[in-house]
């Protein structure tokens, strides 16, 4: 006997709105001692940044601050005067990625190159590219590489709840009987996808920025210190178009933007997906595994005295887009109090987003590194 029928289904985390660091700005400095609050000194208050939630933050394109311009190349070697975020909240800056079409974890705007859980002075350079502002809170901070993946998440004093995005199944235990001759017939092939067919060019993305827990600092001007990393990248299956489907009453199959097929490495998600379309999917594909890569190698690094840091790297991945024709799990229909029927299986179009690592000649994973000032 069948209790459900096989089902996705989408749950996601929100942040409390309003906890992060509402109307807060981050003010940019020519001159800086380290992370006290008034470290900072020659500060442009007519430039500072509005702090907004990370996956909304704040871009300046064009930025200038001739005083602190980088005397050795281009950009600029800014302190930024931090207020103090919310209990649980980190502010953040980002460098904007470079990569055709940003990063896997929607919402991300660039790598992050500061993340601090409290006010002071602290430095970031700013290049070609620009600086977005921004916050998160709690586990977000790990989702999206803020503090490394070994640093547990703290309690949040209001604990967050699961959202189910779409409607469950709801099925009477005589329907369910009445199906059960469907399901032992279609076994596992229940959730069926057609042969992928390729939608457009091939483009990159970034992949997560993996965050290295060790503490890097120096104690005289002008240190450059080579800490040893991991670089990690991996195949990637993201779904590309939210499809909410039902037939009659009883199934509803829902697929939200973001949801991955495949967890390693190179993304992160807040959103959980039902095994049996997990394993449609990345069947339909021909990948059964996230194909991960990882190299250890030593990295060189020009560290400013005052602060202290943490090494990143953030893959680079070659994409291509799908559609897949899908047939879901059969609705059941009354005519009457004794005659209920299995229709036919659900039909709906999937877009899908397939991400391999990109390596180097030495066979590492390509990609941006660099070092996170931390507080």
């Amino acid at each position: 006997m069948f209790g459900l029928l096989p089902l996705l289904t989408v749950v996601t985390l929100h942040l409390a709105s309003g906890t992060w660091a509402q109307y807060s700005k981050i003010t940019p400095c020519a001159k800086g001692s380290g992370n006290e609050s008034n470290g900072c000194s020659q500060c442009s208050s007519d430039k500072a940044i509005e702090v907004t939630p990370w996956e909304n933050a704040t871009y300046v394109k064009d930025f200038h601050l001739e005083k602190a311009a980088s005397r050795n190349g281009g950009g600029y070697n800014v302190w930024w005067s931090v207020e103090q975020p919310a209990e649980g909240c980190r502010i953040l800056l980002f460098d904007p990625f470079n990569s055709d079409k940003g990063n896997l974890n929607s919402g991300v705007p660039g790598n992050i190159v500061l993340s601090t859980a409290h006010s002071g002075c602290y430095t970031a350079h700013v290049g070609s590219r620009g600086i977005s502002a921004g916050a998160c809170c709690w586990d977000d901070c790990r989702v999206i590489g803020a503090v490394p993946d070994t640093v547990a998440p703290k309690t949040e004093r209001k604990k967050r709840e699961a959202k189910p995005q779409f409607n469950v199944l709801k099925v009477l235990n005589e329907a369910t009987a009445k199906c059960e001759e469907y399901w032992a017939l279609m076994g596992d092939k229940a959730n069926t996808c057609s042969e992928p067919k390729a939608s457009g060019f091939t483009y990159t993305k970034s992949g997560k920025q993996q965050t290295d827990g060790a503490i890097l600092k120096c104690d005289h001007q002008g240190c450059s210190i080579t800490p040893s990393i991991t670089m990690s990248a991996s195949t990637t299956i993201t779904n590309e178009k939210t499809v909410e489907e039902h037939q009659g009453t009883s199934v509803s199959v829902g697929v939200e933007v973001g949801a991955s097929f495949l967890i390693g490495p190179s993304i992160s998600t807040s959103t959980e997906i039902n095994h049996e379309w997990s394993k449609t999917v990345t069947e339909t594909m021909s990948r059964s595994d996230t194909s991960a890569v990882s190299k250890t190698v030593e990295l060189q690094f020009d560290l400013t005295l005052g602060n202290d840091y943490n090494a990143w790297f953030t893959p680079l991945l070659r994409c291509q887009a799908y559609k897949l024709q899908c047939s879901g799990p059969p609705d059941f229909k009354r005519k009457s109090k004794k005659n209920i029927r299995c229709t036919e299986p659900m039909k709906f179009e999937m877009q899908i987003e397939m991400c391999d690592p990109i390596l180097t000649e030495a066979g590492q994973p390509a990609g941006e590194h660099g070092v996170m000032t931390v507080g």
